[in-house]
């Protein structure tokens, strides 16, 4: 079953938050274009259930990705 976009942006907090718990992304970064300084950010998320998305769809995700970073992960 395709994943909704908010399940797409729950996946890829968890997988920030898990490199972030790792040790790979530092606790401090505070954008999505930031994360590209320890990993390919753009691999968050990926999987066989989000063929359907559209860029339109990956804006609004890195948006709301970037946002949850910004605002301290809240």
């Amino acid at each position: 079953m395709p994943l909704t976009i908010k399940q797409v942006i729950r996946v890829i907090q968890s997988e920030i938050m898990r490199d972030i718990k790792a040790g790979v992304v530092p606790q401090t970064v505070n954008s999505f274009s930031g994360l590209h300084e320890w990993v390919d950010a753009n691999e968050y998320g990926q999987s066989r259930d989000i063929e359907h998305l559209t860029i339109e769809h990956w804006d609004a995700i890195q948006g709301a990705v970037d946002a949850w970073l910004y605002n301290g992960r809240r």
